[in-house]
């Protein structure tokens, strides 16, 4: 089994993204603009955006970073590669059984989630030097663009800068023992 494999970088940066905004928040500050009927000049419209999206930034990584914040999702836990497809079809085999492999199965799993849940906690300052960096133009892109106009403005500041962040993390993390001494990347 090889390290967790492109795809599952992939799920745990768009987790991340989808939670960012799936708890965003509006800022007070702008309900009370807002309710005053009183028009919005395009700086408080873009520190309104950018305030929202730290919140639901700090919002989505207090949650995936938690214990369980991946491996209790079942819509962004991270299961096993597609190359162990397999073996995982195949668990119930007597002779995988007597090897252990549903507790193997179990643990690198487990271990897999347990490292994107730390490498997560890496992810806040990317996404505020994401929104930091956001202009006039970006944040109106966002509020008049798609329903998926922020995620894709986020894909675009932060997915490598997350790529690198978590990979040697995610690398330590899977060096540590499942079963035997054997870790996850040695599997």
């Amino acid at each position: 089994m090889k390290l967790l494999p492109f795809s599952s970088i992939r799920k745990v940066l768009m987790a991340i993204l989808l939670l960012s905004f799936l708890s965003c928040e509006v800022p007070d500050s702008l309900i009370q603009v807002v309710n005053q009927n009183l028009p919005l000049t395009e700086q408080e419209v873009v520190s309104g955006l950018k305030e929202a999206l730290k919140v639901s930034t700090d919002t989505a990584v207090n949650v995936v970073s938690a214990i369980n914040g991946y491996y209790g999702d079942n819509l962004i836990k991270i299961l096993l590669p597609p190359e162990a497809d397999i073996i995982v079809q195949n668990k119930n085999n007597a002779l995988l059984q007597a090897a252990g492999i549903t507790k193997f199965i179990n643990d690198a799993e487990l271990s897999f989630n347990r490292a994107a849940e730390n490498a997560a906690k890496s992810a806040t300052p990317i996404f505020i030097n994401a929104i930091k960096s956001m202009t006039i133009s970006d944040a109106f892109n966002i509020l008049n663009g798609s329903d998926t106009a922020a995620t894709h403005y986020f894909r675009q500041k932060t997915y490598h800068h997350l790529k690198n962040s978590f990979k040697p993390q995610i690398k330590k993390s899977l060096k540590k023992p499942l079963v035997h001494g054997i870790s996850a990347d040695k599997a």
